[in-house]
């Protein structure tokens, strides 16, 4: 009925200028130009240049459009495609390597300690019993218990030059080296017996030897170190070492570590009747005398309940068949033939305890005063017969004179 008006600007037409973009939007992207034939020397027509208005981003080789700020992904940026990338591998590497630590005396990233390196038992017959009773069947060491000390150590230098990697040889020369020879034959003996650990630095018995040989020697924080390592290298077979490094310690005055040691061997074995006695001596020599010396009485009255006979004597008496009476007598025969021969005296008197024979006992500690006075196991010994016989003060008073005396112990 109305006739809209065609001619001229109405209120709802847009500007020419707003109209163009959207009809550029509008309009589908023209297809790529095909090459035509032509008459040149190629027969090919290039395509029509774009246009203003034409992206040419779709284009090989073509720059990347300034007006809409593009990049060109051909181009390399030394800050960020470099330097930057370089500088967070180097935080990553940084970091991951701050993760491993560096620990004295430790080997691998596992943290192995050095000392249980080596352990892996590469012949049998080196870590058995029968090890040491072999040793003993060797000849330079059957010559040293005939009691032919020239021969034996003549025997011992030459097996050691005929078999220098042989263990079993270097166990049996520095044996009758140390004990029959002289002082540089005892030091050559100790290097054989440190070059046998070397060899079988799994074999806690090798390494026993050697903890024993520096002992006998007085090289005694040689000694400690040495027993020390057994205890820490093989914990499962390591109960002999504490029994003998207790007594060491309670001879370089180390009254902790052997308070220690002898507690943690009474709790592992709290049958064995040999570690309260020594207990005693150490919580004494800690400065805790009236304590140790309790102990002391608890730890020989244990020993009679069980064994019926100091321990000190436990293997003498087993060579006898567990026969107290027989061992007694084989040892009144030995100082009677050799009355100045102190140690026998004093195992002489121990026998008399285990006879209950204390009169005797006091007797022959009394001889023995007159050879080493200051003697410990001496006053040790005549402490318990004291106390046997009532006489609690003057026991104590013993007890103390051994505990100082420790340090002279042999």
């Amino acid at each position: 009925m109305f006739k809209k008006k065609t001619d001229g600007k109405g209120k709802g037409d847009a500007p020419a200028s707003a109209q163009e973009p959207a009809a550029a939007q509008a309009s589908p992207p023209a297809a790529p130009a095909t090459p035509t034939p032509s008459s040149s020397g190629s027969g090919l027509t290039p395509p029509p240049a774009a246009g203003p208005n034409q992206s040419q981003v779709g284009l090989p080789g073509a720059p990347p459009d300034s007006a809409q700020g593009g990049r060109n992904p051909y181009k390399i940026s030394i800050v960020s495609d470099v330097l930057m990338p370089l500088a967070l591998a180097g935080v990553c590497v940084g970091a991951f390597g701050a993760t491993f630590k560096i620990v004295p005396d430790k080997t691998g990233v596992y943290g192995v300690d050095k000392e249980l390196v080596g352990l892996e038992v590469k012949d049998a017959s080196l870590v058995s019993p029968k090890l040491l009773e072999e040793v003993e069947q060797l000849e330079p060491v059957k010559l040293l218990r005939k009691g032919d000390n020239a021969a034996a150590l003549a025997a011992a230098k030459a097996l050691a030059a005929k078999k220098p990697e042989d263990v079993r040889a270097l166990m049996a020369c520095a044996k009758v080296l140390i004990e029959a020879g002289s002082k540089a034959d005892k030091e050559n003996g100790l290097n054989l017996i440190g070059k046998a650990c070397e060899l079988v630095t799994y074999s806690p018995l090798v390494q026993l030897e050697y903890a024993r040989d520096l002992n006998l020697l007085n090289r005694d924080d040689d000694a400690v170190a040495a027993y020390e390592k057994i205890v820490r290298r093989f914990p499962d077979s390591a109960l002999q070492a504490k029994k003998e490094v207790a007594d060491l310690y309670l001879k370089t005055n180390r009254s902790a570590d052997a308070v220690k040691t002898l507690t943690e061997l009474i709790a592992s074995d709290p049958k064995d009747p040999s570690f309260e006695r020594k207990l005693g001596l150490a919580l004494a020599q800690d400065g805790k005398q009236q304590e140790g010396f309790e102990e002391f009485r608890k730890g020989f009255t244990k020993e009679q309940d069980v064994l019926g006979y100091p321990y000190a004597v436990h293997e003498l008496v087993s060579k006898h068949a567990g026969l107290v009476e027989a061992a007694l007598s084989e040892a009144e025969k030995k100082v009677a033939k050799n009355p100045h021969d102190l140690e026998g005296m004093l195992t002489l008197a121990r026998l008399y305890i285990g006879t209950n024979k204390l009169k005797e006992a006091r007797d022959t500690l009394e001889k023995a005063r007159k050879l080493q006075e200051l003697n410990p196991d001496l006053h040790e010994i005549m402490a318990e017969v004291m106390c046997r016989q009532n006489q609690s003060t003057s026991g104590f008073d013993e007890f103390r004179m051994a505990v100082s005396n420790l340090h002279l112990k042999d």
